[in-house]
């Protein structure tokens, strides 16, 4: 593997035809992938190069990441197991693009469930522009999805026409072609799509603005060379494309509507953390590991909603005061499925979504349906991949599902004498609905911090969270 990476870093970034200049460093990247041929891994390399060159290029302007920094990887994990093939984009410090695939065929053909070239080509776009902002997913997922795929639209354009003109230039080193409207492995007509749409149509029309492109690379280069924090980036980007929302809501995106069972006043006298019950967790020597539910802690609920039906559910949580890096590790629920005529849930999807305190999705991981036991509830773990940064104050947990298919269920367990009106049926990013009745979801949240500050050990910072969101 060392080897693959050291001859991608010598790549030349236009099919080898020409010579880095004497003293010059080119990019490169790590290519990460079994039952891949060695001279398509270099090929894959050279895809992704010469994608970062051209966004350095006077036509694009971005900056590219540091050589060694971008890392391909694919991945094809057993049909027993719960991830679902897809793409996973993460950039903190360094870049990554996984891929998920049934078989290394499946990324250079096509014909999965997600677009495996726009996948590469939005990677590619996203580390030109956000490596260095701060917390840079704190970014809404609609405008970072949406500045991703304005930018790798162009850019398919120049490399298809570099091929076009040169028959060694690189190129996809197989058959797979781009899907336009593609994102990740959501179904078309999804909200996310059609948010992530409306950003790049937005983009589009300031790009005919006077100067449009060279403001939105200013801006971008300002983030990235002040490491502006990403939750500054939409309010950049909104009051740059204010031109273009002049006849509109003044907003990149749909304004959420908020009708909760009780109107929450936000922190006061009585914290959310104060309705929450079952916290425990553990602390080792530099981790504190923490679980929060609401509702009673019964160890096999008995009582059932469907999953997918009238919404997400949905939670409304805190990260502590005390730590910091704050991730979320993964969800525990208790739940179940039955089968149709045909079961086909290793082909359907459940999604855990986190959202900020504005209801805006920051990211999403999907996970197959067959991770739901089938006929006889169970309690499951769905476990979080290279999660992110939490955000510092409110956050929000949906849990998203497709349709089970005709004759099949999915369902959620409840917990009885629920008294969490901030547990709640929503569709992400969109809105929040009304509730007839306190709902308590049989769901465990699994966060982990670190300490920094001087005599607060993670086993200090465990026991003060236990006495300030005790049982009630």
């Amino acid at each position: 593997m060392d080897r693959i990476a050291a001859v991608a870093a010598a790549l030349l970034l236009f099919g080898g035809t020409c010579r880095a200049q004497q003293g010059e460093r080119p990019p490169s990247s790590r290519v990460d992938a079994e039952g891949i041929p060695e001279e398509t891994k270099v090929a894959l390399a050279d895809f992704v190069l010469a994608g970062q060159r051209e966004l350095a290029s006077a036509e694009f302007g971005l900056k590219p990441p540091e050589p060694a920094q971008f890392w391909f990887r694919i991945r094809t994990p057993k049909r027993s197991d719960a991830i679902f093939p897809g793409p996973m984009i993460y950039t903190a410090g360094s870049a990554a693009l996984t891929l998920y695939a049934h078989s290394p065929a499946e990324v250079l053909n096509g014909g999965g469930a997600f677009d495996p070239c726009f996948s590469v080509l939005d990677a590619v776009a996203e580390t030109g522009w956000a490596t260095r902002i701060q917390s840079f997913w704190h970014v809404p997922a609609a405008v970072r999805f949406g500045l991703d795929r304005y930018f790798s639209q162009r850019l398919l354009e120049v490399l298809q026409k570099e091929a076009e003109r040169d028959k060694r230039a690189p190129r996809w080193p197989g058959s797979a072609t781009p899907r336009k409207g593609s994102l990740e492995s959501l179904p078309p007509g999804h909200p996310l799509i059609e948010d992530r749409d409306r950003v790049v149509e937005l983009l589009e029309r300031f790009e005919k603005q006077p100067k449009g492109r060279a403001e939105l690379l200013r801006i971008l280069t300002f983030c990235s060379d002040n490491q502006i924090q990403g939750r500054k980036v939409l309010e950049f980007l909104t009051k740059l494309l204010a031109p273009v929302l002049s006849d509109e809501p003044k907003s990149l995106l749909p304004e959420v509507t908020f009708a909760t069972r009780e109107p929450w006043p936000g922190p006061g006298k009585n914290p959310l953390a104060m309705r929450m019950n079952g916290i425990g967790g553990d602390a080792s020597p530099t981790r504190i590991a923490l679980r929060l539910a609401y509702g009673e802690q019964r160890t096999t609920p008995t009582e059932f909603e469907e999953w997918h039906a009238g919404g997400a559910p949905t939670l409304l949580l805190h990260s502590p005061q005390a730590g910091v890096g704050w991730t979320l590790t993964g969800v525990e629920v208790c739940c179940r499925r039955t089968a149709g005529e045909k079961d086909d849930a290793a082909d359907r999807l459940i999604w855990i979504v986190l959202l900020d305190e504005s209801f805006h999705e920051l990211f999403r991981w999907p996970f197959l349906q067959t991770a739901i036991p089938l006929d006889k509830a169970a309690w499951v773990k769905l476990p979080i991949s290279s999660p992110p940064e939490l955000p510092p104050a409110f956050w929000y947990l949906a849990l998203d599902a497709g349709d089970p298919g005709p004759g099949a269920k999915l369902e959620i367990c409840v917990r009885p004498g629920a008294a969490g009106e901030h547990c709640f049926r929503s569709i992400p990013n969109r809105k929040v609905s009304g509730l007839a009745k306190a709902v308590d979801y049989a769901v465990y949240v699994d966060s982990s911090g670190r300490a920094v500050e001087q005599g607060m050990t993670p086993a200090i910072i465990l026991e003060t969270l236990k006495r300030w969101c005790r049982p009630q």
